[in-house]
């Protein structure tokens, strides 16, 4: 449900709003220099590539659940990309 519900606030807003945002979290997490951008590296990852661990099996849940799941995909994987548009 996580990324379910991160594609839905991202509806509520502009994607590069969001990405803009979330570019800049690292600066809240103390760390090493060298590791400057490691949060917001690893949610990139993260959102690139989203796996459904917490909710229900897709391929149960037919035709619907995977037309979902397809627009849950490509919202993450659009603030993905402005994220990384963001910090160039």
């Amino acid at each position: 449900r996580d990324f379910t519900e991160f594609a839905e606030l991202v509806d509520s807003m502009d994607t590069n709003t969001a990405a803009e945002v979330l570019a800049g979290m690292d600066r809240y997490y103390c760390g090493q220099p060298a590791r400057a951008h490691w949060v917001a590296t690893q949610l990139v990852r993260r959102l690139a590539e989203p796996v459904p661990s917490d909710g229900p099996d897709i391929a149960g849940a037919g035709a619907e659940g995977e037309t979902e799941w397809a627009g849950v995909r490509q919202r993450c994987l659009s603030v993905a990309v402005a994220m990384l548009e963001e910090t160039r």
